[in-house]
């Protein structure tokens, strides 16, 4: 499953962060990634780049499962198709 996400503020077409956002940071980004490797193993693709003029477009690429749903404290569902 491949997920595509674009805005129109972040990125310089060089590939910087624009200048509106703060030093530091860039936690969210690592915990995402730590997160998506917990759950699918190498099995996924997250990729930031430059949306020229000034945007960025992410896309997330994800294994399609369809037996399994994983709840928020950790144990999973069977789900109703299998």
């Amino acid at each position: 499953m491949s997920i595509p996400l674009s805005d129109s503020n972040g990125m310089s077409p060089n590939g910087n962060v624009a200048p509106r956002r703060r030093n530091g940071g860039g936690f969210g980004i690592a915990n995402t990634r730590e997160r998506l490797a917990a759950f699918y193993g190498v099995a996924f693709a997250l990729e930031i780049a430059p949306n020229a003029p000034t945007g960025t477009v992410v896309s997330i690429e994800l294994p399609f499962r369809t037996s399994t749903i994983a709840v928020a404290h950790g144990d999973a569902m069977e789900s109703p198709d299998g």
